[in-house]
């Protein structure tokens, strides 16, 4: 399953989708048109309705999700950037499926909101330093995920940013390597990153820094 490729998972939804409603259309419409019930004349009604396009939207849908079940839903990474805090941010990250395509959307905070926002205090989430969304999402099924993303932080210059994962299939740990532009003349910026599921990361960071994590410091 995982090995299938975007188009195949769509090739797979309209093949089956059409078998479906060439099934419908021998063995159940006939028997639901011609009965005497109200319920089922309303059925049949509502699976006419429906139709073909539909089918193909809701297999495609669920293919996908198991495609990337692995890699699916929250996570946490740590970034080397400078540009919220010399010490280095952490980003709040969501993988999910919106109109037959997998999105990419992170919230970036300081080590000390993040730590309080994965142990459950949701008002650590007023403290977003940015944000940043998908404007591509690439996977091919393998061990990597390559995403355009466009960041917006609350202060300062965001811009257009290229995300390359690798571990997608591992499902609990992920590597990142990034490189964004800069509005205003200021040159490309990259850096690396390490992805954690929640439990793990909160398992890092009280492993790493048993005194608390990092304290914002001031950028020069």
């Amino acid at each position: 399953m995982f090995r299938l490729s975007r188009g195949g998972i769509r090739a797979i939804a309209i093949t089956g989708a059409a078998l479906i409603v060439s099934a419908l259309n021998i063995f159940v419409f006939p028997d639901l048109d011609s009965s005497t019930s109200d319920l089922l004349k309303l059925v049949a009604l509502l699976l006419q309705v429906l139709g073909l396009s539909a089918l193909i939207a809701l297999i495609d849908w669920a293919i996908l999700r198991l495609w990337i079940s692995k890699f699916q839903g929250e996570w946490f990474y740590t970034s080397d950037a400078n540009s919220i805090d010399p010490s280095g941010h952490v980003g709040y990250v969501k993988f999910y499926i919106r109109g037959g395509e997998v999105r990419y959307i992170v919230q970036l905070y300081t080590w000390t909101a993040a730590y309080e926002l994965a142990k459950g205090n949701l008002s650590a989430t007023a403290s977003a330093k940015g944000s940043a969304k998908s404007e591509v999402v690439l996977f091919d099924g393998e061990d990597s995920v390559k995403i355009l993303y466009n960041f917006t932080p609350v202060e300062g210059d965001g811009g257009l940013g290229v995300l390359d994962l690798t571990g997608a299939q591992n499902g609990h740990a992920m590597m990142g390597a990034w490189v964004t532009a800069r509005r205003k003349g200021k040159g490309p910026g990259d850096g690396v990153q390490q992805w954690f599921r929640k439990e793990e990361f909160l398992e890092y960071v009280e492993r790493e820094y048993p005194d608390g994590p990092p304290a914002p410091k001031a950028k020069k």
